[in-house]
């Protein structure tokens, strides 16, 4: 079975670096489509998440029991060998590592229309845990089970 996992917010608790750069600091409300957010200092914060050890007990659980388990990420490109030193300190396998899905730099497709792209290229896995809400959504929408691990509506 192949069996997806996201990232932010599913593996990784990304709580404090929404809190630092998507919340408008001096109004503390999230910014709108129209603010520049920082997204690469977003993304390059990421090896200071704490896990969210239940899913990564799941991951690892699949994994030894012999399923495809992959990583999709909205995670810019540019994080990657933080991301990678990341999973590899909370025991993620090399080979679930190596297959990571993550976003092109420059790329800013929302997250579900990114990850739909990828199922459609790559074949569409048949298990999904994420916390956003519109990737929820879609996999939902296209016959994928899904474990909405958390409300996500960032």
């Amino acid at each position: 079975m192949k069996v997806v996992f996201d990232l932010d917010g599913t593996l990784a608790d990304a709580s404090r670096r929404v809190n630092q750069f998507l919340i408008c600091p001096k109004m503390g409300y999230p910014h709108k489509r129209t603010d520049k957010i920082d997204w690469d200092g977003f993304f390059l914060a990421c090896d200071e998440d704490e896990p969210i050890v239940p899913t990564l007990a799941v991951l690892h659980a699949m994994h030894e029991m012999g399923h495809q388990v992959e990583i999709w990420t909205g995670r810019s490109e540019i994080a990657r060998d933080k991301t990678e030193q990341w999973l590899l300190m909370h025991g993620v396998p090399g080979s679930v590592i190596r297959t990571m899905k993550m976003r092109a730099e420059s790329d800013r497709t929302n997250d579900d229309k990114l990850k739909l792209s990828w199922g459609e290229r790559c074949g569409m896995p048949e298990l999904v845990f994420e916390d956003r809400n519109r990737v929820v959504d879609m996999w939902r929408s296209h016959g994928v089970i899904v474990h909405h691990v958390a409300p996500g509506e960032f």
